[in-house]
């Protein structure tokens, strides 16, 4: 199965879409994990409606929702869907959801770029600034979480 997700490339910045304008990098993932079948919890009861950069607590969702941590380098992300959780010394972080395995590409939106493709190797650039890889642990179909031949979602 294919993941269908270069239409989200480009979308404009929106702090959780408050605007209805675009996405963030919470609702890009959200995004990802619906067109793969994924019901996680909402991030709605995490989002914050005034922090620096923007930033909402991922790290807190992450720990407290139903996820598996996989690790703290970003190729530990394997399976379409997987998140890697980024933290800064300004308290802002950042979300990067695993999008294809051929190459290892991640999408994560920035106020200044909107929706953006990451690949592997520029996000392994980040790796000081990893807080951990994260796996949701249910999915209506976890065979759709690993990519193969079939229909684009």
């Amino acid at each position: 199965m294919t993941l269908e997700w270069h239409d989200l490339l480009g979308t404009p910045y929106d702090l959780h879409g408050a605007q209805g304008i675009g996405l963030d990098c919470g609702s890009v993932t959200e995004k990802v994990w619906t067109r793969l079948g994924m019901r996680p919890a909402s991030t709605e009861d995490y989002r914050v409606e005034q922090t620096p950069q923007g930033a909402w607590p991922c790290g807190e969702y992450l720990c407290e929702a139903q996820f598996e941590k996989l690790g703290s380098k970003p190729r530990c992300a394997v399976a379409l869907g997987d998140v890697v959780l980024t933290g800064a010394d300004d308290g802002s972080q950042g979300v990067f959801v695993l999008v294809s395995n051929s190459p290892r590409m991640f999408l994560t939106a920035q106020p200044r770029r909107g929706v953006v493709g990451v690949p592997l190797n520029e996000l392994e650039r980040l790796s000081a600034s990893v807080l951990g890889v994260y796996r949701p642990s249910e999915t209506t179909d976890p065979q759709s979480r690993s990519e193969s031949e079939g229909e684009p979602l």
